[in-house]
């Protein structure tokens, strides 16, 4: 199986088996350094929203997630994830999700590359983890990542 790495990558939405906040529109911007993996993600119907996950093996993620919609609702949940490498080389996350208040379903999220990628766009600045976390001279568990 070859190694993955979410590393200043971004994803979107692909497949979603119930209506929820979460849509086409929405980029999920990602970070890791070794088995933890975390960033955020906004668009659509999501205002802003982050999520921290733990590395398992070799291709899967436990993740709690939360985000504040457009309506001003809190919203909080898990997923257990797979990923896999897809044939161009980008990633596949396959997800089994639920919220807290006990909706569950499964979605699909696909490695957005090049020209198509948008960055979480935060106070009208494009945003990105690793410049974020280079500037965080007090941060030496994410020394790992910093080099790259």
């Amino acid at each position: 199986m070859q190694k993955v790495d979410f590393n200043d990558k971004e994803f979107k939405l692909v497949s979603n088996s119930r209506v929820f906040d979460i849509g086409s529109n929405t980029v999920f911007s990602f970070c890791q350094a070794g088995d933890l993996v975390f960033g955020k993600y906004r668009g659509g119907k999501v205002r802003e929203g982050s999520f921290v996950a733990k590395f398992i093996g070799g291709a899967s993620l436990e993740q709690r997630f939360q985000h504040l919609n457009n309506e001003g609702e809190l919203i909080a949940g898990s997923s257990h994830s797979t990923t896999e490498v897809m044939p161009d080389g980008r990633l596949r996350i396959k997800q089994q999700w639920q919220l807290s208040t006990e909706v569950k379903g499964s979605a699909i999220l696909e490695e957005v590359r090049g020209d198509q990628r948008e960055s979480t766009d935060i106070g009208g600045n494009k945003f990105s983890w690793i410049k974020f976390l280079r500037s965080r001279k007090d941060a030496p568990v994410f020394s790992n990542i910093l080099t790259k």
